[in-house]
């Protein structure tokens, strides 16, 4: 599934695209990355990578790709 990425949690600025899937152990990757810390921001999600960086996406959309993918991402952190 590809999700529109945001420049900041508080800038609506759309970068660009992402990729995000999920293995048969329900780690989800992004771009290629894994995702370590799913961090709900309200509005956007930020998903921070196991290589480092950060993506920032609509949390809405996010919760699309954890449904459609069965479950809830390991990784979640209550806010």
């Amino acid at each position: 599934m590809r999700l529109q990425t945001f420049m900041a949690p508080d800038n609506w600025t759309i970068i660009g695209e992402t990729e995000v899937r999920v293995d048969r152990f329900a780690r989800y990757y992004v771009d290629g990355a894994q995702v370590a810390i799913v961090r709900p921001m309200g509005v956007f999600t930020a998903l921070v990578c196991a290589d480092g960086t950060t993506r920032y996406v609509m949390t809405s959309d996010w919760s699309e790709v954890k449904r459609l993918a069965g479950g809830t991402a390991p990784a979640d952190s209550a806010t």
